[in-house]
């Protein structure tokens, strides 16, 4: 039987284990003070997907007047296929909707088909490019979804 997946918001005690998705998850990791710095930024949201009180994935996004941008989302690798960014996405989409945003942005690495293929089935469209985006050499996809209110 599938355990069942809690979103809430991050506290300052799930950094290691965000930390450590983090860096199995991205070339690039963000920093651990990056992470201290959204938990205390006014316009930021960062929630965790937790299953028995293990940290499974999160996501961080930003609502800023009538539109949102999602900054980072991952789930484990070992966690993968589960629904779980799911559960991450739909908890962005659900707080735009109650906030009355207009649209959600992101950016995507241009190779990632796993996630531009996730965000296209929640209507994501590509609006742009942004050249060179990750370590100076892969494209970002500047993706946006608009928001039904």
């Amino acid at each position: 039987m599938e355990k069942e997946v809690i979103i809430r918001e991050a506290k300052v005690n799930d950094i290691e284990k965000i930390m450590e998705i983090e860096r199995v998850s991205f070339e690039n990791p963000w920093s651990k003070p990056s992470f201290f710095r959204v938990m205390v930024d006014d316009v930021t949201k960062f929630f965790v997907a937790d299953i028995d009180g293990k940290v499974v994935g999160y996501i961080v996004y930003w609502i800023i007047e009538d539109e949102a941008h999602v900054a980072n989302i991952a789930v484990h690798p070992e966690m993968r296929g589960r629904g779980i960014g799911k559960k991450l996405l739909e908890k962005v989409l659900l707080d735009s909707r109650e906030k009355n945003v207009s649209c959600i942005n992101l950016e995507v690495n241009e190779k990632n088909e796993v996630a531009k293929n996730f965000y296209f089935k929640y209507g994501f469209e590509i609006v742009g490019v942004r050249k060179r985006y990750y370590s100076g050499h892969d494209d970002a996809l500047l993706l946006t979804k608009k928001i039904e209110r």
